[in-house]
């Protein structure tokens, strides 16, 4: 009986396996296998030689390790990137440990593996088992050589005899950790960094400018990045026990009580009035309660002394407003920790520079729970990193971010940037009405820099310093979501960065001009994937949806629903002139590789040009001899599914084509198909 099982189990196998065509009725055709095939490629044919990538600027000190593994193999990249999306709502949603797993994921992706459960391996903190806070601070005076006077002996004793056992240990671990903070960080940095000076120059330097990229190169080069993380972790992992003792209702005495320590002064406010707070210099403030105002430095390193920061508010809808911008704000840190958690409430933050979730040679957090929120910056906001990690984390509501330059998941030099949202309609501007930065591709709009973009400082055409970019990574997960950018956004990357997008569900809007929706220039990586809904694209001038410039690689993904694509720029007195673009919806260019995947759905291409829909260039001179001549540049197209309406007449529903350049016929090769059903395995 077991034998008769086995032969008939065995036959329906087999005889289920195959059809008359050869293919397995369940398993679906390789669509990208297919479109490889038709022009004499395989998986194999796309890659690069590292020994010849190492030509280019491979004396870079500040490359991200894990980034010349995957350049050479550009169809690794998908898997890495969808790798990277995948974890980022398991270590925010982990509410019990959302700073610690972001940290610990920012750090491993920046400048090293960290154990996952590093606080477990810490050396313990010498903390008193009697008047815990009041021990703490005490000590810090100490260490310092401080005077501890009578008068707040005094009002720390008394306070303490009010506090539960709870409150003050987990105030106590906080102290504690600023002051190891401070110690530690002596041994990132040589002796002559660690001044005001250092502190106020990070305040107004851009590792990508011209101006104050100097300074930053060589401050990176004496600079201990591993160290500096290692010196902030504790800060990190003690508000983790604030936010969940104070948000988990453990309470404080009545009253705005301040107390002053050499890291600057405690607020710790267990009334739940309406409160103003202004002013800087604060290394905690625990507000459990009210509609409150702050005005000031919050959440924020405000000076080299001031080495963390950090405000946890329980409830009430707040106000952060920052009235002069001279300094980090809202979840920043500069040499330092700063993080800012909102736990309830409809707010409203508002700031300049450094601000909103950033990390500038340290550590930056801006975690908000509920409630619809608005924000708004200038440059480096939103979950921005250099040097160190920027993570802005929202949940729940429907949010509108406002920035310029460098947000919304944005990674300079040896940075991890990350903009997270869980749910809501949210928006997202990088303003291109008002023009601050003018792009150098069209003085018109700004450079944008945001919204999941790796960017680096290119400085080959002038002092040779240049310094690879970081890598930034906006999730957003349910909701119709809206973005708009100018120059460089919505999964992007610049020199030697990496660009990371994910939208997973919703109908969503997207809107930029240049560089933008998956695109790339000089030998960066960028994807840009959208997993679900009907969705409109509107990219008005060039190099953009799935577009890799220069030695670069870039994705466009589009998975399900009816999708739009508008690749035009309207005339303003006619919107019906249309002024197409190009290098759009799949291209290489001068050596890039650049994919278009749309996944399901009759979607529309507005999209008239001819350097489009799966389409090579490289317009170098063949002599003398170079390296573009003999290794790939690949621009590919696939659309799988639905019928589909397209803007070129070689654009076949169900067929494919394929265009070579003239010139290199065997290297530079575009590709385009449209299939009615298939699967594409690299995205797995």
């Amino acid at each position: 009986m077991k034998k008769f099982v086995v032969i008939f189990v065995c036959c329906f196998v087999v005889s289920g396996f195959w059809s008359g065509s050869g293919y397995c009725k369940t398993v679906k055709t390789d669509a990208f296998k297919i479109a490889l095939e038709a022009a004499g490629l395989s998986y194999e044919s796309i890659s690069w030689d590292a020994s010849k990538l190492s030509r280019i600027d491979d004396a870079d000190p500040f490359r991200l390790q894990w980034f010349n593994e995957i350049w050479a193999n550009p169809l690794r990249v998908p898997k890495i990137a969808k790798q990277i999306t995948d974890r980022i709502p398991i270590f925010a949603t982990n509410i019990s440990k959302e700073f610690n797993y972001i940290f610990f994921y920012g750090t491993s992706r920046t400048c090293g593996s960290v154990a996952a459960l590093m606080e477990d391996y810490l050396p313990p903190l010498e903390m008193a088992k009697e008047k815990p806070f009041y021990n703490s601070v005490k000590k810090t005076y100490q260490n310092m050589g401080w005077q501890f006077g009578k008068g707040l002996d005094t009002k720390l004793s008394t306070y303490e005899g009010q506090l539960t056992q709870e409150a003050s240990e987990v105030l106590a671990e906080y102290v504690l950790s600023a002051d190891w903070l401070f110690r530690e960080r002596k041994k990132a940095l040589e002796a002559s960094d660690l001044t005001e000076e250092t502190f106020r120059k990070l305040l107004i330097a851009n590792a990508g400018d011209e101006d104050t990229g100097d300074f930053t190169y060589r401050l990176g080069k004496r600079f201990d990045m591993k160290q500096m993380m290692y010196a902030c972790c504790r800060i990190v992992f003690s508000t983790q026990k604030l936010k969940g003792a104070f948000g988990g209702g453990v309470s404080l005495p009545e009253g705005k009580n301040v107390f002053p320590t050499p890291f600057g002064d405690m607020i710790l406010n267990g009334s739940r009035s309406d409160d103003f707070y202004s002013g800087d210099n604060h290394l905690l403030v625990v507000d459990v309660g009210g509609n409150d105002t702050y005005e000031g430095t919050f959440g924020a390193t405000s000076s080299f002394y001031n080495c963390a920061s950090v405000v946890i508010d329980v409830s009430g809808n707040d106000t952060y407003k920052d009235p002069y911008g001279h300094s980090p704000n809202q979840g920043a840190g500069v040499l330092g920790c700063g993080i800012l958690a909102d736990l309830w409430g409809n707010d409203t933050y508002e700031a300049a520079n450094n601000c909103q979730g950033a990390g500038v040679f340290g550590i930056g957090m801006l975690y908000d729970y509920t409630g619809n929120d608005t924000y708004s910056s200038v440059d480096f906001s939103q979950g921005a990193g250099c040097f160190g990690i920027g993570a802005m984390v929202e949940y729940d509501g429907d949010d509108v971010r406002k920035c310029f330059f460098g947000g919304q998941g944005y990674g300079a030099t040896m940075g991890f940037g990350l903009s997270y949202d869980r749910s809501g309609n949210d928006t997202y501007i990088s303003d291109d009405e008002n023009i601050i930065h003018p792009s150098a591709q069209n003085p018109s709009h700004n450079t944008s820099m945001s919204q999941g973009c790796g960017n680096g400082r290119r400085a080959d055409i002038t002092d040779g310093h240049s310094m690879s970019g970081g890598c930034g990574v906006l999730v957003d997960g349910e909701g119709d979501d809206t973005y708009k950018c100018g120059v460089f956004g919505q999964g992007v990357g610049y020199w030697f960065g990496v660009g990371i997008f994910t939208d997973t569900k919703g109908n969503d809007t997207y809107e930029g001009l240049w560089y933008v929706q998956g695109a790339t220039a000089h030998f960066a990586i960028a994807v840009f994937r959208d997993t679900e809904g009907n969705d409109s694209y509107t990219a008005k001038q060039a190099t953009s949806l799935g577009v890799g410039h220069d030695f670069s690689t870039s994705y466009h993904i589009d998975e399900g629903g009816d999708d739009k694509y508008s690749c035009y720029m309207a005339d303003p007195k006619d919107d019906k002139i249309k002024q197409y673009g190009g290098l759009m919806i799949g291209c290489g260019n001068e050596t890039g590789m650049g994919f278009f995947f749309n996944i399901g759905g009759n979607d529309v291409y507005d999209a008239k040009s001819d350097n489009m829909y799966g389409y090579a260039n490289v317009a170098a001179p063949l002599a003398p001899d170079t390296i573009r001549n003999d290794m790939l540049c690949l621009g590919l197209f696939i659309d799988i599914g639905g019928e589909d309406t397209y803007g070129k007449d070689f654009c076949k529903q169900n067929g494919n084509w394929i265009r070579r350049n003239e010139e290199r016929p065997e290297v530079v090769i575009g590709i385009g198909l449209d299939v009615e059903d298939g699967e594409l395995p690299i995205l797995r």
